[in-house]
């Protein structure tokens, strides 16, 4: 007899044709939703509504939105009430699928938050999921430069209204986690919190045969948006010598002013590649880099290094926030978000062929263990567990409050609960290995 692999839903407003890290995720997700025969379903704003087939077993779900008011007009949002809420509502009740996971902190949540009070007729209780690949703490300070008082709103927020409205939470990163732990306490129901890392497509990032010297050619990839601390990129290249250059790839609401700024100052020496939808020619323009660099110290996972790392090209990056999921010394030049910290470690990176060598021959490894096929199969892993098992069937420690809850669900098994998934809990990746 086959294994039941539960139906889920999945609701994000960050998925759209532009879009980066969570785009790929849901991807990855859909690709092994018909590599194992399960049913999912993607439910995300569009401007207009419609359903897409992935494959067999995979749908999107277009759902009608309107754009983004704020920070982002390229991003649509759907809202738990009007149209949008209908249409959702309509939706989860013809799938009435057996687990619901949510990417967002602002209006979905309120869906997951519904379904928990039975306030939607005709729609069975799911397990509810929440993921975050986000820090709202880190939006509103960098957007509203709201200092303590914003600190503190996020933290009413993430304990009163968002943490209460799941079941369990998963996060991409111990970085983005960090919120969520001082969210979960002084609940009377315990919820779990679990970091299960995002992944990278190794069979297209793959290195390239590399001849002679490196040259200086350096490369970013990502939105471009003030959350992403762009502005360092340049301050870097006038750090650097004349014939340092840099490829900007990427799209979002500072391009314009990026692009001026850039324009002015450097001319030539910085090409704006807007967003390149062809996945093949990404991999490409990313195998032909010298360096690629990543400023950005409050990331909450950073899909980009990882994927110029499967291209065994030397990345700098910050030596702080959620890249230290996966880069380390060993793999990658980390250093203060400074331009001169930066611009050393850049110079550092060119400098000695054998390092270099062997820091990429690691950041290549420390990919393949990041492979979508084995991150997908982890995710899935997990949250089936939670819904077949609960607390009792997750072998690895949870984050947060809940570890009382969980270690007396664990005591209460007679037989072993056979081990379901590789995710991490209580040890950063960096660290188990």
């Amino acid at each position: 007899m086959s294994l039941h692999l539960p139906k889920t839903a999945h609701l994000t407003n960050f998925f759209h044709p532009s879009s980066g890290g969570i785009s790929a995720f849901y991807r990855a997700l859909l690709a092994h939703a018909n590599r194992t025969g399960r049913e999912m379903r993607l439910i995300v704003p569009g401007e207009q509504s419609g359903v897409e087939c992935v494959g067999a077993f995979g749908k999107i779900y277009w759902v009608r939105a309107p754009q983004s008011p704020l920070i982002d007009s390229r991003y649509r949002i759907l809202l738990p009430i009007g149209s949008s809420g209908r249409e959702i509502r309509l939706i989860l009740g013809a799938e009435q699928p057996e687990i619901l996971e949510v990417s967002d902190k602002y209006t979905m949540p309120f869906v997951s938050g519904m379904l928990r009070k039975r306030l939607i007729p005709g729609v069975c209780r799911p397990t509810e999921i929440a993921t975050s690949h986000e820090r709202l703490d880190d939006n509103i300070d960098v957007h509203f430069r709201a200092g303590a008082l914003g600190k503190i709103i996020a933290g009413l927020y993430m304990r009163y209204i968002y943490f209460a409205q799941f079941d369990h939470h998963v996060a991409n990163s111990h970085y983005t986690a960090g919120e969520l732990e001082p969210a979960s306490k002084g609940h009377t129901t315990r919820r779990g919190i679990w970091v299960c890392p995002m992944g990278v497509d190794t069979e297209l990032f793959r290195p390239a045969d590399r001849t002679g010297c490196p040259g200086t050619r350096l490369l970013y990839a990502g939105r471009l948006a003030r959350e992403k601390n762009i502005a360092l990129l340049l301050e870097v290249l006038r750090a650097l010598p004349q014939e340092f250059s840099l490829d900007v790839i990427g799209d979002g609401p500072e391009r314009e002013s990026f692009s001026q700024r850039a324009q002015v100052e450097f001319g030539d020496r910085v090409r704006m590649r807007g967003h390149i939808h062809d996945r093949t020619a990404y991999a490409g323009l990313l195998r032909a880099a010298d360096v690629f660099v990543h400023p950005n110290p409050r990331e909450p996972f950073g899909i980009g290094p990882l994927e110029a790392m499967a291209c065994g090209i030397p990345v700098v990056l910050p030596n702080a926030g959620g890249v230290l999921a996966y880069a380390s010394d060993q793999s990658a030049w980390l250093c203060a978000p400074t331009a001169d910290a930066f611009a050393a470690a850049i110079r550092s990176a060119l400098a000695c062929r054998q390092e270099r060598d062997n820091k990429c021959r690691e950041g290549r490894a420390v990919a393949e263990r990041h492979d979508w096929l084995i991150v997908s199969k982890r995710y899935f892993d997990l949250i089936d567990t939670l819904y077949l098992d609960g607390f009792a069937g997750v072998v690895t420690r949870p984050l947060g409050a809940a570890v009382d809850a969980w270690a007396r669900a664990r005591r209460s098994i007679r037989v072993p609960v056979p081990r379901r998934a590789g995710f991490s809990a209580a040890t950063p990746p960096s660290a188990a290995r």
